[in-house]
């Protein structure tokens, strides 16, 4: 697993890579009695714009990356999260490394 972000003046990028998986990370709405699920759903309330960028074949690393707002004029600049399929997260300094 390896989590990095990249800060810019207005925003933060975040992203946390792992070695992938036979299914692309979506916003789920579990059940109330779910123990997780809710990841992405927090990250989809909280981020100006997300995305998952993975290998085609589901081979190789995930990386699900944000961008969250650092001043009040910015958040309200709020597009559609998750629809930028073509975004590359930014080379990112790495913070953690780690098998998991």
């Amino acid at each position: 697993m390896r989590v990095g972000w990249w800060l810019d003046d207005d925003c933060l990028e975040l992203a946390v890579s792992d070695g992938g998986g036979p299914t692309v990370p979506v916003v789920n709405e579990p059940g109330h009695s779910a123990i997780g699920g809710r990841g992405l759903s927090i990250v989809d309330r909280l981020a100006l714009r997300w995305g998952v960028c993975s290998a085609p074949d589901g081979a190789g690393e995930t990386t699900v990356w944000a961008e969250l707002a650092l001043s009040p004029g910015k958040a309200d600049e709020h597009s559609d999260a998750g629809s930028s399929a073509d975004h590359q997260p930014r080379r990112l300094v790495i913070t953690s490394s780690r098998d998991a």
